[in-house]
């Protein structure tokens, strides 16, 4: 029976500490469950203390139990040494006895063991049961922000591709805007944040209440089942003894045995009764304490279950009147972006007009420039009549004065015009007589100038095959783009040769302007002069068949 008790004691001592709960939060709205569940706590830890100090008196109570029964076996022992006959009774009336209490050892250890694995086993699975409900509540609430998280990432992405597409100063107001709207989303997903951790603490503590309050119902219904199973051992053991009481045997002895019997029985019962009656009263009142203790815990939970879905709601509120604003402020900025693009398609508009008339007024201008240039042009042509005819009369005063003239040197008169001034000197080789003019035409500026010119015709041609234009510089190149070439003999018509753009008389060179047939017969002869062909520059006149004799 003592090694009973000490199980029983054991088991209560594991339910009390299985029976410790930690309740930590860590919010401000949370002190008062703090402080009811530490109250409970403390009461648990009492009620663990005052059952220790109940096990080690109900061991005291035990060992003088034994005593006694030592006692009593002694005693038995001088009644057998005096009578063999009964000590042989007694010795098969005391093993039938001790078979039976073996089976009731062997029945109640096994019991215990039973009891103890399916209280074992009821422990882990509500152990499992709370780990797989936070499990799935945890899996819930993380595919929610996992979705919320997508969803804004994908609005944020969204944003950022609009926001790329917009240009100006609205740009960079709805930018600012943007940002005031970015940090005050932030400040509301950090108290999201918050509150989803604090609900989450709240679910864990919840769950872990209710774990516990599963295992002190499996703990009140093993004690349950204890005290049932003890008062079915009582009762056993009560109808054992009196059917020992029928055994036939000596009146001494069954006299003794009876007042012995009596004896353990009545202090059987009496310890029973009392550790019954103790264990049922301090059990009934620490339950209810407990339940109490539970049930406050319970309402100042869902008193901040109701604080947190109003707050809840107030930050719903507040989100939607935030979600309003960005959805004004983004109907103003497509409006802004509308009129943007009106106002841009307005500026193409008018600057397709404007290139228009600028375009038409360019036109007109180059029109009038062209008339101008026209004018310009025919003054020259004026002035350059007068030049030719002043040099041909001198040329006829001279050839009046000699008939064989191998050589005519001929100056031409200063011209000086609007851009800058040169002097022209004409030599004419052989017995040809004419004069050369060039002349420069631009569109800002006219000049005309007179260069160093010789004019040489082949021996083996009968008409002129090129003019020769030399360069007597030893420092400069000279361009001679756009230059007009004329040429007039006598009272024949006027030869005009336009050089073409880009040609320039390098320091020291010769450039040579070839006729159509003076091409052709320069082409034949190239053979036997290559060498001196290759320092010179040549160009070709094909429309004209000769330069004149």
């Amino acid at each position: 029976m003592s090694f009973d008790l000490r199980t029983i004691n054991n088991e209560g001592d594991n339910k009390n500490n299985n029976s410790i709960v930690t309740y930590h939060r860590r919010d401000a709205h949370s002190d008062s469950n703090v402080y009811y569940t530490s109250s409970a706590v403390i009461n648990i830890q009492q009620v663990q203390t005052d059952l220790h100090a109940q096990h080690q008196h109900e061991k005291h109570a035990l060992a003088d139990l034994n005593q006694r029964l030592r006692l009593f076996v002694d005693r038995a022992q001088q009644l057998e040494a005096q009578n063999s006959k009964y000590i042989a009774q007694l010795a098969n009336f005391r093993r039938q006895p001790s078979g039976i209490s073996n089976i009731d050892a062997q029945s109640t250890e096994r019991y215990v063991h039973l009891q103890s694995d399916l209280t074992t086993i009821s422990y882990a699975k509500v152990d499992y049961e709370f780990d797989f409900e936070v499990f799935q509540m945890q899996i819930g609430i993380y595919q929610q922000l996992i979705d919320v998280e997508q969803q804004w990432k994908d609005d944020g992405r969204l944003k950022l591709e609009q926001e790329l597409k917009q240009l100006g100063s609205v740009l960079i107001t709805l930018r600012t805007s943007y940002a005031e709207l970015g940090r005050e989303v932030e400040s509301l997903s950090a108290t999201r944040e918050d509150i989803f951790k604090q609900y989450l603490r709240l679910i864990h503590d919840w769950c872990s209440m209710k774990k516990q309050r599963k295992r002190w119902d499996l703990s009140l219904q093993t004690l349950k089942s204890h005290i049932v199973f003890y008062k079915n051992l009582r009762s056993y053991s009560v109808r054992e003894f009196e059917s020992v009481r029928s055994v036939d045997v000596d009146q001494f002895l069954t006299l003794e045995l009876d007042k012995a019997v009596k004896k353990i029985r009545r202090d059987f019962e009496l310890l029973y009764a009392t550790i019954h009656r103790e264990m049922t009263t301090y059990y009934e009142t620490k339950i209810n304490e407990v339940q109490t203790d539970v049930e406050q815990a319970l309402h100042y939970q869902q008193i901040e279950i109701e604080e947190l879905v109003i707050s809840q709601q107030t930050l719903q509120v507040e989100y939607e009147e935030v979600q309003k604003t960005f959805s004004y402020e983004k109907e103003i900025r497509i409006q802004l972006e509308a009129k943007y693009a009106k106002f841009e398609s307005d500026f193409r508009s008018i600057q397709l007009q404007n290139e228009e008339r600028l375009e038409a007024q360019s036109k007109d201008l180059q029109r009038v420039q062209e008339s101008i240039m026209a004018v310009a042009y025919d003054i020259d042509e004026m002035r350059r009549s007068k030049i030719n005819l002043e040099a041909e009369i001198i040329v006829y005063r001279h050839l009046l004065d000699s008939s064989e003239i191998h050589e005519q040197v001929m100056v031409a008169p200063i011209y000086q015009s609007v851009g800058s001034e040169m002097t022209g000197k004409f030599i004419v080789k052989n017995q040809n007589h004419g004069a050369i003019g060039i002349s420069e035409c631009g569109v800002k500026k006219e000049r005309e100038r007179m260069l160093l010119i010789s004019f040489l015709v082949e021996e083996c041609a009968p008409n002129g095959a090129y003019i020769s234009l030399v360069n007597h510089s030893t420092s400069k190149d000279i361009d001679i783009s756009r230059w007009v070439l004329k040429r007039r003999i006598d009272s024949e018509p006027e030869l005009r040769y336009t050089i073409p753009k880009g040609v320039q008389l390098q320091q020291g060179r010769e450039l040579r302007i070839y006729s159509k047939l003076g091409a052709g017969a320069a082409e034949s002869a190239s053979y036997n002069r290559v060498g001196s062909s290759l320092s010179n520059q040549v160009l070709v006149n094909n429309d004209l068949a000769s330069w004149g004799v």
